[in-house]
């Protein structure tokens, strides 16, 4: 509903400004106003868990997962690989295989990207990293910032100035 909506982004508008608590609100009116509204799920999902409240986070995934026609294929993508945060070696697995799903059916989309350059961050693949890096400028030229993330780790994390210096 359009109130559901309105209300998800003056969460989404609270949240960026840092005011948690405000944010919180919004939340709780938009899945009263409207309990099958899946991105709001997924959405609080996330709030959730930057709060460490997983037990929250899980019914908030569960709730995306039954509501998941309503979902965009990309989120739908962002919602599973969620779900499989588990801490299982099984779904880091299928967490990947979706990730890499999703990176062969939209090429160009950015949020994948970002994504896999978290995963490679977690598993201390540089390389990869800086490979995926990469691919977000070939996605996006414009992201000028992207070249000091790669000298960085070329700098910081590899130890090699000099391929630090072509960033």
């Amino acid at each position: 509903s359009f109130d559901a909506f309105k209300n998800f982004g003056l969460c989404m508008e609270a949240w960026t400004d840092g005011n948690l608590e405000e944010a919180s609100k919004y939340l709780d009116k938009v899945f009263e106003i409207d309990d099958t509204f899946a991105y709001a799920h997924f959405i609080a999902s996330v709030f959730h868990v930057m709060n460490n409240n997983l037990e929250t986070r899980v019914y908030h995934l569960k709730q995306a997962e039954k509501y998941s026609s309503k979902l965009t294929q990309r989120h739908l993508f962002q919602s599973k690989i969620a779900s499989f945060d588990t801490g299982k070696e099984e779904d880091n697995i299928k967490r990947k295989k979706v990730l890499e799903m999703w990176m062969e059916l939209y090429p160009n989309d950015r949020d994948a990207y970002d994504f896999a350059v978290q995963f490679a961050a977690m598993e201390g693949d540089n390389e990869k990293m800086i490979e995926l890096k990469k691919m977000i400028l070939k996605i996006n030229p414009g992201e000028h910032d992207i070249l000091l993330d790669i000298g960085n780790i070329y700098n910081w994390t590899i130890g090699d100035d000099d391929m630090a210096l072509e960033y």
